[in-house]
């Protein structure tokens, strides 16, 4: 905590007033957007308990997704990297979610694939991490008052880690999850964020440690999960928009950083590596969303593409047609 201070002390005396400002600005809109997208699917006739209840989502997401970007924030910093505090997306249309989540430009490539790896494993580490708390208050809370949602039309599935929190924690069963409240939706929230970031292809975080550990033998391990995702699409015909999208959006290759930086990572990045699979694992849907007709649905939103990026700006030392991201 007293690093991040930091380094965010240094960030705002070395950024003008205007980029400060955008930064604080998009930050409060997407709360209040979040917020609001939330007020609306509750079912709760007191005004002050429903702004309450609707706070108990907005507040730990951004919190979630705050510190993904913090994550690979810091350690970009740590290893000499120029980046920017995140940018959010506010989105309340036809989104339950109330965002697109948030991205972090980056201005210089990182120098080696150990530092490519630590600022692509911090992101979704954080938001792993700060999800199972929130979720397991949120189980808590409505095994003691659930909330009923309006949002009547979809069913939404539940990762292996939220199953597992709620067999340690409450006395929910599986149709128990019918029943929830905002804060197991924001857990929800960070848990998708946290897997799509994972997905090894491109970009994305998971893109980003699978070239760090594989180098270009990365574009194999993204073809291969592109296929999973493609037979996925026979369960759920999200799968096969979202697939389209990552490959117009980043492709399946990663493009290279320094190549004479050859050396492979050293054990305890091998094990972390093994954690990320984990966590893709714990907080992948195979099937996020399908119909139900029940009168009682779960706090779990429609899951839309989030994303949180570093984009690279101009550079003369960079490639001019590539563009970097760590979603």
């Amino acid at each position: 905590m007293k690093k991040m201070i930091k380094e965010l002390k240094i960030y705002f005396k070395e950024t003008p007033f205007n980029t400060l400002r955008n930064h604080i600005l998009l930050f409060i809109v997407t709360f209040f957007s979040a917020t609001f997208t939330q007020y609306a699917l509750i079912n709760e006739e007191n005004e002050i308990k429903k702004i309450l209840l609707s706070l108990s989502y907005s507040v730990p997401v951004m919190i979630i997704l705050f510190s993904h970007e913090m994550g690979h924030y810091l350690f970009a910093r740590r290893n000499n990297v120029e980046v920017t505090l995140p940018y959010f997306i506010p989105f309340p249309f036809l989104n339950q979610i109330g965002t697109l989540g948030a991205y972090i430009r980056m201005r210089t490539l990182p120098p080696d694939r150990a530092s490519l790896f630590d600022i692509a494993f911090w992101g979704p580490a954080m938001s792993f991490l700060l999800s199972i708390p929130v979720t397991i208050i949120g189980l808590l809370l409505a095994e003691n008052s659930p909330v009923v949602s309006e949002s009547a039309e979809f069913h939404f599935g539940t990762p292996y880690i939220i199953d597992i929190l709620a067999k340690l924690f409450t006395n929910f069963s599986e149709t128990d999850y019918l029943v929830s409240h905002p804060m197991v939706f924001a857990g929800w929230v960070g848990f998708l964020v946290t897997a799509i970031n994972l997905f090894p292809i491109g970009q994305l975080d998971g893109g980003h440690i699978a070239y760090a550990f594989f180098g270009k033998r990365q574009k194999n391990v993204s073809f291969l999960f592109m296929v999973i995702i493609f037979i996925l699409s026979f369960e759920f015909a999200g799968w096969l928009f979202f697939a389209a999208m990552i490959y117009i959006m980043v492709g399946l290759r990663h493009p290279p950083i320094y190549e004479h930086h050859i050396e492979k990572l050293n054990l305890k990045r091998k094990k972390m590596a093994l954690l990320s699979v984990l966590m893709l694992t714990l907080c992948f849907m195979p099937v996020p969303i399908y119909i139900h007709d029940e009168a009682i649905r779960p706090r779990t939103p429609v899951p839309h593409h989030i994303d949180d990026e570093f984009r690279v700006e101009n550079n003369t030392d960079l490639p001019k047609d590539k563009v970097y991201r760590v979603f």
